[in-house]
């Protein structure tokens, strides 16, 4: 029997052994004791064996599946079967069997081997474990994938970055499955190589499969927009959410996206849904363009809707009115009324972590006719003068509800509510709408130089009513006709505040002595309201529109004219009138507009049978573009084109579709009876607006004339003006004026040959001066001064006009009249032709068109169609592309 059989049962078994044992014991003499402790020791050393074979094995299996894979047996896999028996060999076992021989010292080693590799990879755990405790792991708020999508795709917009397959690997779903919806540090990292300019360090203390921190990434996005975002498109906007979707609806009752939202400050539309859970909470959120693409912070858990008009108390919502939106605040039911809201009223709303803790309702009010706006706050007449409170709200309740300015309060009218508390006006409410048939006029001194006069002296073609003294104790004087009343500063008159004097008859006049108008003394018509300022005393003609109207026509039209033209210059006269009306033109004054021509010329030329005509039969007649007033601008004279709205700074000419640059020209025009004015003329033949922008096309234009055009015979269709000695001194005197009068039209040439509006620099001596851009119809826009120190570019017609106006010399009209352009030319449609000595500009000469700023109707235009036929209504039809005659009273 070979020595170290390794099957237990067939060692037990065994016939052989089993007949020895019988015949050991069956002999006599033989030992059996000590026959027992040799067996004994026998099967322990077999155990040993098998043991120390099963080590082996496993050891040659562990090494030989290391070496080769699936019986594939390279160079490695035979060392490892030859090591593997070497490994037998020395173990003392024997081909396939696994005999043995004594018991070697390799099963030793391999001991101490198992037990040092073991040993080691505890202490390395241990390690880990140890770093684990020590190494503290990212606390705080984490960022959110969505979030860090969003702003990672704004960064990279707005840096103009578009590797878009970059951006789709690092937030793939795959990538981000075990992130739980968070920014994993090794997302991190690949972001920050999407923008290498900017030099970030990352933080260390995160793993790969971290969450980030926001206040770490954060750290990241705002170098990033330091570097990418140089314009400051990207912005931390401060708001509160007070509506989300449905919640709200706009002014035309359509309710707001899902995805939108109102603050108590605009509207925005939010791309990240933890903001959808910050109702009524004061936050920060990344914003551009009205876009929300993170919530960034929370900044509380409090916050006030101040002044806002409850609509109305539902059992479980109030439903308001906010910033020209409808909103819905849902509430536990009957939580409303217990905190005391009631309909109809101006409120101020409370909320606590999101939820409505709170009301205030503000129900003292007063009302009265608004006679002023000034310094921040309102004086109503017997009211006295009340402050605006910081949050003041106006509220137009007639009609479809509606957001209103200090600007929409009518002066001179009681149409307004005023919310009272704690001394101070906290809303406005405008409860009426009436046809407004009074205007409230600023009569200035002599020749319209001030608003203030020292004294005054006036008389009546009647008895005249003086009333003075406290509101709620007025006091009444009467002065009889042709008696001359003298007011001055120090007059007792003012111990009350006003002084409001009144004709005994409604078709009294009023003359001012002491004033001077191009009629002589003016008289007024209506009532006379006078107020003590710390600079004098300021006068208010408060007179029907029409009878403003027949003092202000004359003197913005000849009587002479064309009845159908004298009616359109009425309506448009009326129309701009009205608009100030609704909108007052000096509201500090107490007045809707002045006397001069910054408004209207009111009352410089006496009434005319004719004019005042034009102004009965067009009564109440506004011209209207759809539902608003139409800006029935007029000026004198056009070259044969006008111009649109473009001409002036930050005016956008799309907001006015109704004043076109178009030629002013008979070509396609027909008169009151629909016949064409001249059938010989083809629209086809004449050459649009838009192309005389080119310094060709309108040099070719202006310096001809044109048979077809509405004003070819008037004096002013063609002038000349010619400088023949160049003072650099004056021009840069008058540059000066601009940039003081209008900062925004002056720019500089910097190093890099664009220019950038700045003070102006003296060009010194001028090298050369010419028209660098014409806006259509050919009006000048930009001027460029170029000199020895540098360059300077003039911007809007009214600038250039002033500019190159030297102030001796003389226009010379197509006629051969000579007119003085004291301080500016008589429009900008002109044409530039310099003259130079050694290289310096010593003079110029324009050749130009025209007598105004081109824009909306052309008097002598207009004067020109009712000649050939034309009625009122076709004349502004013309002008006013689109707009109609409404009348509102």
């Amino acid at each position: 029997m070979e020595r170290g059989g390794r099957e237990r049962d067939s060692r037990q078994n065994h016939p052989a052994r089993s007949a020895r044992r019988k015949s050991t014991m069956q002999t006599p003499g033989h030992n059996r004791y000590l026959d027992e402790k040799r067996d004994a020791q026998r099967r322990e050393a077999e155990r040993r064996a098998e043991k120390r074979l099963a080590a082996i094995n496993r050891a040659g299996k562990q090494q030989n599946h290391r070496q080769s894979r699936g019986r594939s047996y390279g160079f490695a896999g035979r060392i490892g079967l030859k090591e593997n028996a070497g490994l037998n060999k020395r173990a003392g076992l024997n081909g396939r069997n696994g005999t043995y021989g004594g018991n070697p010292p390799g099963g030793r080693w391999m001991k101490l081997t198992v037990i040092v590799l073991g040993a080691a990879l505890l202490f390395l755990l241990l390690i880990r474990a140890i770093v684990e405790i020590t190494v503290p792991r990212a606390e705080g708020e984490y960022l959110s994938l969505q979030e860090a999508g969003n702003m990672t795709w704004l960064l990279a917009d707005t840096a103009g970055i578009t590797d878009s397959n970059a951006y789709a690997s690092i937030f793939a779903r795959e990538a981000s499955s075990d992130s739980d919806g968070m920014l994993t540090f090794s997302q991190w990292k690949q972001i920050t190589e999407l923008f290498p300019d900017c030099a970030f360090e990352l933080p260390g203390g995160y793993r790969k499969k971290e969450k980030v921190l926001q206040e770490d990434w954060y750290r990241f996005f705002d170098e990033a927009r330091r570097v990418y975002d140089q314009e400051g498109r990207i912005h931390d906007m401060d708001l509160t959410p007070i509506g989300f979707g449905a919640s709200v609806t706009d002014a035309d009752g359509r309710a707001l996206e899902e995805n939108a939202l109102i603050s108590a400050e605009s509207a925005y539309t939010y791309m990240s849904e933890r903001i959808r859970d910050c109702l009524f909470l004061p936050i920060v959120a990344v914003e551009r363009d009205g876009i929300l693409y993170a919530l960034r912070e929370k900044t509380g858990t409090q916050s006030e809707l101040s002044n806002i008009w409850l609509m109305e108390v539902e059992k479980d919502a109030l439903r308001c009115f906010w910033n020209d939106y409808e909103l819905t605040i849902s509430m536990p039911e009957g939580k409303a009324e217990q905190l005391g809201a009631s309909r109809e009223q101006v409120a101020d709303l409370s909320f606590a972590d999101g939820a409505l803790a709170a009301v205030h309702m503000c129900t003292d009010k007063v009302s009265g006719k608004l006679l002023k706006i000034r310094d921040n706050g309102a004086e109503i007449e017997g009211q006295g003068f009340y402050p605006f409170a910081e949050k003041l709200k106006i509220y137009r309740l007639y009609g479809t509800l509606k957001k209103y300015y200090t600007t929409d309060l009518c002066i001179g009218y009681d149409f307004t509510d005023f919310v009272i508390e704690d001394g101070e006006i906290q809303a406005c409410l405008v409860v009426k709408e009436e046809a407004m048939e009074n205007i409230r006029v600023l009569v200035k001194t002599s020749d319209f130089g001030s608003a203030f006069h020292e004294a005054l002296e006036m008389k009546a073609d009647c008895d005249l009513s003086v009333i003075s003294g406290p509101y709620e104790a007025r006091q009444t004087t009467v002065v009889p006709a042709g008696e001359t009343l003298m007011i001055g500063k120090d007059s007792e008159l003012f111990a009350g505040g006003r002084v409001r004097i009144e004709p005994a008859v409604l078709t009294g006049h009023i003359s001012l002595l002491n004033v001077n108008r191009s009629q002589g003394v003016p008289s007024y018509r209506g009532s006379l309201e006078l107020e003590k300022q710390q600079d004098g005393i300021v006068v208010i003609n408060e007179v029907l529109l029409e009878e403003y109207l027949y003092a202000v026509v004359p003197s913005e039209m000849p009587s002479s004219y064309p009845l159908e033209a004298l009616k359109a210059q009425a309506v448009c006269a009326r129309t701009y009138a009205y608009a100030k009306m609704l909108h007052a033109g000096l509201p500090a004054y107490g007045a809707h507009v002045d006397d001069s021509a910054g408004f209207q010329v009111y009352n410089n030329i006496t009434e005319n049978v004719e004019t005042t005509k034009a102004v009965k039969e067009t009564k109440g007649e506004l011209v209207y573009y759809g539902e608003q007033l139409a800006d029935t601008y007029y000026y004198s004279t056009s070259c044969g084109y006008g111009t649109n709205t473009g001409i002036w700074l930050n005016s956008v000419p799309e907001n006015f579709p109704y004043l076109q640059a178009k030629a002013v020209n008979v070509a396609g025009v027909t008169d009151a009876q629909g016949d064409a004015i001249d059938e010989s003329v083809n629209e086809a033949d004449i050459s649009p607006a838009g192309s005389m922008m080119t310094e060709e096309e309108f040099a070719a234009f202006i310096t001809t004339t044109r048979d077809s055009d509405f004003e070819k015979d008037e004096a002013w269709y063609r002038w000349t003006y010619q400088v023949d000695q160049l003072d650099s001194t004056i021009l840069y005197s008058n540059i000066v004026k601009r940039y003081e009068a209008n900062p925004g039209a002056i720019y500089v040439r910097q190093a890099d040959g664009g220019f950038a509006n700045q003070a102006p620099v003296d060009p010194g001596r001028v090298t050369d001066i010419y028209i660098a851009a014409r806006n259509a119809g050919g009006v000048a826009e930009e001027l460029v001064i170029e000199g020895e120190n540098g360059a300077v570019m003039v911007k809007t017609e009214h600038n250039i006009r002033y500019v190159l106006s030297n102030g001796t010399s003389k226009v010379i009209r197509q006629d051969g009249s000579e007119y003085n352009a004291a301080s500016m030319l008589p429009s900008a449609f002109f044409t530039m032709e310099t003259g130079k000595e050694n290289g310096y500009v010593v003079g110029y000469r324009l050749i130009g068109g025209g007598f105004g700023h081109g824009v909306g109707l052309s008097q002598n235009g207009a004067r020109s169609m009712a000649a050939d036929g034309c009625d009122s209504d076709t004349i502004l039809g013309f002008f006013y592309e689109g707009s109609s005659v409404k009348a509102v009273y």
